[in-house]
């Protein structure tokens, strides 16, 4: 069977077979889970980090920012050419604001305001609830408001930037640089 008739999918198989056929210690895979399909992407994430844990340093090249943060321990950003941020993903989310969210039933319109005016939180109706996006230094405060209100709190949520929001401020401040 002639490789020319294979799927992009089972073609990126093949690739990634022919890169690990002699058990490199290092091994460089240019967009591995492009063009398949969800089982194929969960199986080719699979050998990934089956070789991670084996001890082999893996290289991978790719534009899906979700699978290097299920993948991957160190990311490197290069935004035309340049290397613009580096490190482990831990230390590159860990960069950004961290805001929290906390959704909340009812919740006094004087509360509201108070949360508004007062801590600077920023509330959006989600049905009968309130969500209310603070940042975290601000939690405890708003908790004591919402409370005392006599309102009940449904969910409390760290929002911690994404990879993808660390990459578009890469580009921004590269732009930026122009």
């Amino acid at each position: 069977m002639r490789l020319k008739t294979f799927s992009k999918g089972m073609l990126q198989r093949v690739g990634v077979a022919q890169a690990l056929i002699h058990d490199p210690s290092v091994v460089f895979l240019d967009e591995p889970m492009s063009g398949l399909d969800p089982i194929g992407r969960r199986e080719i994430r699979e050998v990934i980090l089956a070789l991670r844990a084996e001890g082999k340093t893996v290289f991978m090249n790719t534009h899906i920012l979700s699978d290097v943060e299920m993948i991957c321990d160190r990311v490197a950003i290069i935004v035309k050419g340049s290397i613009r941020k580096q490190g482990s993903l831990r230390e590159l989310v860990g960069e950004g604001e961290c805001a929290t969210r906390i959704v909340v039933e009812g919740l006094s319109v004087e509360a509201a305001e108070s949360l508004e005016s007062g801590l600077g939180a920023r509330l959006r109706a989600a049905g009968d609830r309130i969500a209310i996006e603070v940042d975290s230094k601000a939690v405890e405060a708003v908790l004591r408001v919402v409370l005392s209100s006599g309102a009940s709190v449904v969910s409390l949520h760290r929002l911690h930037p994404s990879l993808e929001d660390v990459f578009m401020a890469a580009v921004r401040e590269a732009e930026g640089e122009r």
